[in-house]
């Protein structure tokens, strides 16, 4: 069974099991988002509620399964699929290749919908960058909650969760780096990044030296995801790579840690 079709018009989301026709009110918005073929059955009418759409068939109703959506989970949807379509549009061209036309026109809705959802262009951008805040605190959080790592383990792969964007997804990692926090969510985002990375450093340093050994291992990260991005961290040339670097930095840190309790 084809998957759900949103009509960015009327806000409705028909799944079908097997063939119909949708009404004209419907059918360009269904066929641009979900193309289908094969024979179409006629359609009898269309029933209207309180922004509710419905589409009735001669055929049995038993062939068809219906769901009707608020215009509140309908914008929802389409401002998913506007994310996703930005985010796809972003990894292929950049910041650059993301505009509001080029957005709509490749989630499939209408030319005046991406506006609806999103200021301007920074807006969709900034979006862009929360999500991607949020995603890797959750990775972070998830790193620090596994009971058979020990903690100098868990910042190690913290750090290359960080890395590991910039190598899959080069300029949403730039984008993260220089969109700004200013909004409500953002700052947000941001703000629960950096918590969750601390807490990780914490477990390793403690808390009075947290912020301070967090600044050194991040713009270590950052250093390392950048060389690798310019090509400037050639393995052949330094006899070293990412992942040991890494490495390196926690282990220096731990060692540090270590002299300096036995001065004391």
């Amino acid at each position: 069974m084809p998957g759900p079709n949103v009509c960015d018009t009327c806000g409705v989301i028909i799944v079908f099991k097997r063939d119909h026709m949708i009404g004209d009110h419907v059918l360009g918005c269904l066929e641009r988002l979900h193309p289908r073929s094969g024979p179409l059955d006629k359609i009898v009418g269309l029933d209207t509620d309180d922004g509710l759409t419905e589409a009735v068939t001669e055929v049995d109703l038993d062939f068809v399964c219906e769901a009707v959506m608020t215009r509140s989970e309908a914008a929802a949807a389409t401002r998913s699929a506007l994310v996703r379509a930005a985010s796809g549009l972003l990894d292929e061209g950049g910041p650059d290749a993301v505009t509001l036309r080029a957005v709509g026109a490749c989630a499939g809705v209408s030319r005046g919908a991406p506006y609806g959802h999103f200021a301007n262009k920074e807006h969709l951008l900034t979006t862009l960058a929360v999500n991607a805040w949020n995603s890797l605190a959750d990775k972070v959080e998830q790193l620090r909650a596994d009971p058979s790592a020990t903690p100098s383990l868990r910042l190690e792969r913290a750090l290359l969760t960080l890395i590991e964007v910039g190598r899959r997804q080069p300029h949403l990692y730039t984008l993260m780096f220089t969109a700004p926090a200013t909004g409500p969510q953002a700052a947000a985002a941001a703000n629960r990044l950096q918590d969750q990375f601390l807490a990780v450093v914490t477990d390793v340093v403690g808390e009075a030296d947290a912020l301070r050994y967090g600044a050194l291992l991040m713009s270590s990260a950052h250093g390392i995801a950048g060389l690798e991005l310019s090509g400037h961290l050639s393995k052949d040339k330094w006899k070293v790579d990412g992942e040991q670097l890494v490495r390196m930095l926690v282990d220096a840190i731990g060692s540090g840690l270590t002299n300096a309790d036995a001065r004391t």
